[in-house]
């Protein structure tokens, strides 16, 4: 028999719970029919949206910067987006505009927090993931580490590596029966990743992965599950703030590979540490930098997890923009062989006998430069950047409150053709005269300002060396019938993954 207290407390949830969820529909709808009309950013001219869903099912069904572009043509370089339930994205386009939220009032603006976390949750709390000073005291850690002079050290592994890929890709020519000039379809955005991942585990901890031949390999595994599993490749997914904490396989798979990473570089930090006891000379990679780095004013190290999540960020980071970038490069001189033909003749000049590739003949690889740094204007590899506004600011005659997403699309830029001509162009023309450099803030294939990817060089220089020992004596074309659409997960890829044909030149 229900006691009046009994009663009481089930007239309370009769009464309360239906009050509240009227209370949650009306403010549903307030935020979904009102709120566009009186917001601060009214003002700021968008395209139609639907109530519900906003302008998400255009930009889920375009290619990577092609709504972004779309939408600047029409609008300008300050637009705003709709999301679900009348949510709003500044979206900036425009060279002078960019300037102004990265540079100009940079300390304005940080990483929006869920991408952070997002990468923190991949890499660790580390530079990509950290803000504000903790950002700052990571930077100034980590920048000998990515000086030129260490980047000049790093050359030895990348042509290591980048001839071991050659060898690996003329094994699998023979193997498949191809004639001096017979074609072989290959899988090289897979391929370039695990050259990739045997360059980053030498230069990051000095660890072997020798995952171009050996793919197969238990940890190699790990990192891929991790690297694909991470960051959702469904949009909707990375909408879902608890989706990774759901019991999925996928997760399970994502979390035990993390796992199994991170126990490796813990174990190489462990052996580190007893032969630094030994007196024994330190290597030369970014843990050995990092183990030896103090606080200027506690003289405090860092502990093993910090030290894991540094050296954890830069293989995943490292190994994505490199890769990504040098998927695309192939793929555009594919496309145009008679541009392919001139970076071989430049690098068969340069580079006659394969000889080990040093700063210098690096410098002389101007074309090769060129077509990199167009190959990163069409296809760079972060195209948008979040961040949000920590206090009320302006953008070009606009007012944007304290708290507002703003979308940073370099890649739209450098497709529009108010900024660049003939923009859709594979032109490396465009880089080869250093008096006519392209105009301020129009290239920011790795963004600018306090924020900018420190690993710039590592993958430029990465990239130079590599396509040196694969361009001389390999040629690649285009898989007949296949087609590429971007898309971004870290890093712009192509999809479906990116095979092209390979012979011996």
């Amino acid at each position: 028999m229900l006691s009046r207290q009994d009663f009481h407390m089930t007239d309370l949830l009769y009464i309360y719970l239906p009050t509240l969820f009227l209370a949650y529909c009306v403010y549903k709808i307030y935020r979904i029919v009102l709120w566009p009309l009186i917001s601060p950013l009214s003002k700021i001219p968008s395209m139609p949206y639907n109530p519900i869903f906003g302008n998400t099912k255009e930009i889920s069904k375009a290619e990577t910067t092609e709504y972004s572009l779309r939408v600047s043509k029409k609008l300008g370089p300050v637009a705003r987006y709709f999301f679900f339930f009348g949510f709003e994205i500044v979206s900036v386009t425009g060279p002078e505009e960019i300037k102004h939220v990265l540079v100009t009032r940079g300390k304005n603006y940080d990483r929006q927090l869920r991408s952070r976390k997002l990468l923190e949750c991949i890499a660790g709390y580390s530079i990509l993931a950290s803000s504000g000073p903790d950002h700052a005291a990571q930077r100034k850690l980590l920048n000998p580490s990515f000086s030129y002079r260490s980047i000049r050290a790093m050359v030895v592994s990348f042509q290591k590596y980048g001839q071991e890929l050659n060898r690996f890709w003329k094994s699998n020519l023979e193997k498949n029966g191809a004639t001096k000039h017979g074609l072989v379809a290959q899988p090289i955005q897979k391929d370039l990743g695990r050259t990739m991942l045997d360059v980053i585990g030498e230069c990051a901890f000095g660890y072997e992965f020798n995952s171009i031949w050996e793919p197969e390999k238990k940890l190699t595994q790990a990192f891929a599950d991790v690297l694909q599993l991470g960051f959702p490749a469904s949009s909707w997914k990375i909408l879902i703030p608890f989706y990774q904490s759901l019991p999925l396989e996928e997760n399970r798979r994502f979390k035990a590979g993390k796992k199994i990473v991170r126990q490796a570089v813990q174990t190489v930090i462990e052996h580190r540490k007893n032969e630094m006891k030994e007196g024994k000379e330190p290597y030369k990679d970014l843990l050995s930098v990092l183990m030896m780095a103090k606080d200027e004013e506690t003289g405090q190290g860092l502990s093993d997890t910090e030290l894991t999540d540094h050296v954890m960020t830069f293989m995943f980071a490292g190994q994505e923009t490199t890769s990504t970038g040098l998927i695309w490069t192939l793929y555009l001189l594919s496309q145009h062989p008679e541009i392919q033909d001139k970076v071989r003749k430049e690098i068969l000049e340069v580079l006659p006998n394969n000889e080990d590739i040093t700063w210098e003949h690096l410098d002389k690889l101007q074309y090769l430069k060129a077509v990199i740094s167009e190959s990163l204007r069409l296809f760079p590899p972060v195209a948008a950047v979040p961040e949000v506004a920590l206090q009320d600011d302006k953008i070009g005659d606009y007012f944007i409150p304290k708290g507002t997403y703003v979308l940073i699309n370099t890649g739209a830029m450098h497709r529009n053709p108010n900024v660049w001509p003939d923009p859709e162009t594979f032109n490396p023309d465009r880089f080869t005269d250093p008096n006519n450099p392209p105009k301020p803030y129009t290239y920011l294939p790795f963004s600018i300002g306090r924020r900018n990817c420190i690993g710039s060089r590592f993958a430029l220089i990465g990239m130079r060396v590599i396509l040196s020992t694969l361009l001389r004596d390999l040629q690649f074309s285009l898989v007949p019938g296949t087609s590429y659409k971007r898309t971004q997960r870290i890093t712009m890829r192509p999809k479906p993954p990116m095979q092209l044909q390979i012979c011996k030149v």
